[in-house]
């Protein structure tokens, strides 16, 4: 089984990713080959260890993060870029929530975890696209309308993906789990 455009069987049966239960044309979703070893933690099971570790230093060192940008007042776009890190920040969370068995598979919330993750993700990339075009001065950085224009589009872009998401995963109208190409643009 190989890639394909708009096909997450390739891409799930190599790596664990939090939407690849949900998708698929069986109940099952796709499971990966290879699976990292769970703990036993007083009668809880951990899942993905290693993930999870990475994402508590990730955490930590967005807090860091986050800390000295805010602590500089000469940067060009900081205000713009704490809101990245924001976004990031609760994207670590969630894939740190939906990956550790912490919400099991099977609940009837998971979905919405993972759409939010999702949609934390591409909000997150837009984000920082949008960073990118600070430099253009295409709005004076750190004023109202550049943040307004950061926040505002971020939470669209978050909307929007997440409304694919729960329509893919619940096959609502044209959008399909067997065929999610609305996840893969």
């Amino acid at each position: 089984m190989g890639y394909r455009f708009g096909y997450y069987d390739g891409i799930c049966t190599t790596v664990q990713m939090a939407a690849c239960p949900l998708l698929g044309a069986n109940q099952v979703g796709y499971e990966p080959t290879c699976y990292a070893r769970n703990i036993e933690v007083r009668n809880a099971l951990i899942f993905q260890m290693a993930s999870l570790i990475i994402d508590i230093i990730a955490l930590f060192m967005t807090i860091i993060m986050i800390f000295h940008i805010r602590s500089k007042y000469t940067a060009v776009g900081r205000k713009e870029m704490v809101l990245f890190f924001y976004l990031y920040f609760l994207m670590t969370i969630l894939d740190f929530i939906t990956i550790s068995g912490i919400i099991p598979i099977s609940s009837a919330v998971y979905p919405y975890f993972v759409a939010g993750y999702l949609g934390l993700t591409s909000a997150m990339c837009w984000c920082l696209m949008l960073n990118g075009f600070i430099g253009f001065q295409w709005a004076e950085d750190g004023t109202a309308a550049s943040l307004w224009t950061f926040r505002l589009s971020s939470l669209l872009i978050f909307g929007v993906m997440y409304f694919v998401s729960i329509a893919t995963f619940k096959d609502i109208g044209a959008f399909s789990k067997a065929h999610p190409i609305g996840l893969f643009i």
